[in-house]
């Protein structure tokens, strides 16, 4: 039997420099791509809801491959104090919408952020690969941290050591329980090894890279604007002072002044980089390009 993937993606509009590219990257590989937007922003704000549901066609909602779904979800005043449920909510969303249109089948799921773009084709090769074989082979036991690169300020200025943000796992693990757990997307194997009804035998993969031992997804979370991205022509810097106002960790730091300071001494061009960034404290390597993910990416 088929065992299909859906990529499901926790999107709000200030991500939408990087929507077009994780859907085309995305729908190279999966049987369906699935938005997950709230109504409002977590500022309170409604939200721009005409941006997403225009990447459905009529040929998605014949369900052929590579379809494209929106789940909408409420987001009601009173989540707006705890955004990290809406974090949640959203993926909650995203699964049940899944579970609909693969009419309750069992299948497996992609969980990316808005700004996390994989590389569609090195996907594709390794799911239909012998890794992404074990992978299907190792059932629902196991859940896979896939690695990413991850930007800063810049898509050019990368951190040395990669991440693993990304979740590979089966739809049956994917229970309310877990996906509403505090640690999000690392809460839905964690609940499983903790929880007394959970699936306590689960093994979890880290850092799973593409079969040439590199990372097959990029995590630009701090980069809002680029050239050829029709920003606001800032690099980026107004539009990150908005992410992080409208993020579930924005109480954590005075991030307004980080960005600032760390714009005021950024140019790219001239090689003027800091070192390290003020997020993880990762050492940061520049580029010679804008890697080839965000290429014919459409700013909106």
């Amino acid at each position: 039997m088929h065992q299909r993937l859906v990529t499901i993606v926790s999107y709000c509009s200030r991500e939408r420099a990087y929507l077009d590219a994780v859907v085309r990257n995305a729908r190279q590989f999966s049987d369906l791509v699935v938005l997950c937007v709230g109504t409002r922003l977590y500022t309170g704000e409604r939200e721009d809801l005409d941006v997403p549901a225009a990447l459905v066609s009529e040929e998605d909602e014949g369900r052929g491959l590579g379809a494209v779904s929106v789940a909408l979800y409420e987001v009601h005043e009173s989540a707006l104090s705890t955004p990290i449920v809406l974090h949640n909510a959203a993926r909650e969303a995203g699964v049940d919408a899944a579970r609909g249109w693969m009419r309750h089948d069992p299948f497996w799921a992609l969980l990316l952020d808005g700004d996390e773009v994989p590389d569609g084709p090195r996907v594709r090769a390794w799911w239909d690969g012998a890794a992404g074989c074990a992978v299907r082979e190792a059932g629902s036991r196991t859940a896979h941290k896939m690695a990413n690169y991850w930007a800063f300020l810049s898509p050019r200025l990368v951190a040395r050591p990669t991440e693993d943000s990304v979740l590979l796992a089966h739809s049956d693990l994917l229970v309310r329980n877990a996906l509403r757990h505090p640690r999000e997307r690392d809460g839905v194997y964690i609940w499983h090894l903790t929880s007394q009804v959970g699936a306590g035998d689960l093994r979890v993969e880290r850092d799973v890279r593409g079969d040439d031992g590199q990372p097959l997804f990029w995590h630009f979370s701090w980069v809002r604007d680029w050239d050829g991205c029709g920003g606001a022509g800032d690099g980026g810097r107004a539009a990150l002072k908005a992410k992080v106002r409208n993020w579930g960790h924005r109480d954590d730091r005075d991030w307004a002044e980080l960005i600032d300071r760390a714009f005021d001494a950024l140019d790219v061009d001239a090689g003027a980089v800091p070192e390290r960034d003020f997020v993880h404290g990762h050492e940061l390597v520049l580029l010679p390009a804008v890697p080839s993910v965000l290429a014919k990416t459409k700013s909106g």
